[in-house]
């Protein structure tokens, strides 16, 4: 994470972060650990990656730290709306 993206999300009071391919769950729980205040949301398209994450990489969910099981595109086009 670069420091710019640190600071710009430390400064306000509830980032929204979303990670379009959730993978093992690393790069999801990284952030939601440096940046406690933020809510992290990891989309994949594929179930079996959250299953691999949390039985593998101790991907662990909660308030802040989520993840959605669909295709990234279709998630960016609701948000958008």
């Amino acid at each position: 994470m670069s420091i710019a993206a640190h600071t710009m999300c430390q400064n306000k009071t509830n980032p929204k972060i979303s990670v379009l391919g959730l993978g093992g769950g690393g790069l999801c729980s990284f952030i939601h650990k440096f940046l406690p205040n933020a809510t992290v949301t990891g989309v994949d398209i594929d179930e079996e990656m959250l299953k691999i994450g949390t039985e593998w990489f101790a991907f662990k969910q909660d308030d802040k730290l989520k993840a959605v099981i669909q295709d990234g595109l279709e998630y960016l086009t609701e948000l958008e709306k």
